[in-house]
């Protein structure tokens, strides 16, 4: 039953994201995820839902859409902009320089961010 797995996982994080927009003061000020992942995961569980209540879904069709809703859901980010923005303020994300951006993202995700030579084009 991994497909189920995933479909309840991927309805927590609906539940998240809409629990978050129905807040009429945001707190905390950006949403559980970025837009593109909880679209993506949309569209996915919306096939995967299909497929599940299929009676007539093949073995081919179900592996396919719990590799594409697993997908969706592992390549989902936290709204990273918007907490880069709440950890330096309000309008302070947009003229970040490289440094303090992956000082930012380090501090987030807890991974060190690898070295980069911006110079070159």
């Amino acid at each position: 039953q991994p497909l189920k797995e995933l479909i309840q996982v991927a309805e927590d994080r609906k539940q998240a994201q809409e629990a978050w927009l129905a807040l009429e003061v945001k707190v905390p000020e950006y949403a559980p995820w970025a837009s593109r992942g909880y679209d993506n995961l949309m569209n996915a569980l919306a096939t995967a839902k299909q497929v599940y209540e299929s009676a007539t879904a093949t073995t081919d069709e179900v592996s396919t859409v719990t590799a594409s809703l697993n997908a969706a859901i592992n390549t989902m980010r936290r709204d990273a902009l918007n907490m880069l923005t709440a950890l330096r303020g309000k309008d302070a994300a947009a003229d970040m320089d490289a440094f303090a951006c992956s000082e930012a993202l380090e501090a987030i995700s807890g991974m060190p961010v690898p070295p980069q030579d911006l110079s070159q084009p």
